[in-house]
């Protein structure tokens, strides 16, 4: 029996937030978008903007989370702290994306978060439109860009979402940085 509810409750968890999409409410000159900032510990902030249309929509919203990643004091801290094998990514483009905070693991009746868990963004975009920039931090190295369909997974995250919730069928994008980068076009 418990079992059954908890696999319901998961399906409604995944089916209900693809039917009504939170990040659709705008009007013909732009439209308010969800950001998520993933943020060192598990922590997660959410602010919603409002963005104004442009040519590659998907692409102003990866920007901007590229902005809110490098401007957050937290996730600077968090870098300047860090000795790891680094990536800074800005994905963008139309198609699944799908993100996984650990943040979403906390037991409420203890006050426990388990943020071993690492953060998880994968991306499936679809279209010429989407394009995705790798660039190793630490070490530094040569910075890739994958243009047209592919399909991105980082683990890891920190930096700052385009989307609200676990998955969006969009046009999105997002930017921070990763410890593993996997991609596949």
């Amino acid at each position: 029996m418990g079992k059954k509810f908890l696999s319901l409750v998961l399906l409604f968890a995944i089916i209900i937030p693809a039917i009504f999409p939170a990040e659709s409410s705008g009007s013909e000159d732009g439209r308010y978008v969800t950001f998520t900032k993933y943020l060192p510990g598990g922590e997660t902030e959410t602010v919603k903007m409002f963005l104004p249309y442009s040519k590659d929509f998907s692409r102003a919203i990866a920007e901007k989370c590229a902005e809110m990643a490098r401007e957050d004091k937290a996730i600077r801290q968090f870098l300047n702290d860090s000795g790891l094998k680094l990536y800074f990514i800005m994905s963008a483009g139309d198609g699944f994306h799908f993100a996984f905070p650990p943040s979403i693991l906390k037991l409420s009746l203890w006050s426990i978060s388990l943020s071993l868990f690492p953060s998880a963004i994968y991306c499936n975009y679809r279209g010429e439109n989407a394009e995705t920039d790798i660039i190793p931090i630490m070490p530094s190295g040569d910075s890739t860009t994958i243009y047209g369909s592919h399909r991105i997974l980082t683990l890891g995250f920190i930096g700052v979402v385009g989307w609200d919730g676990l998955f969006s069928v969009s046009s999105s994008g997002f930017a921070g940085f990763t410890f593993f980068v996997w991609t596949s076009s």
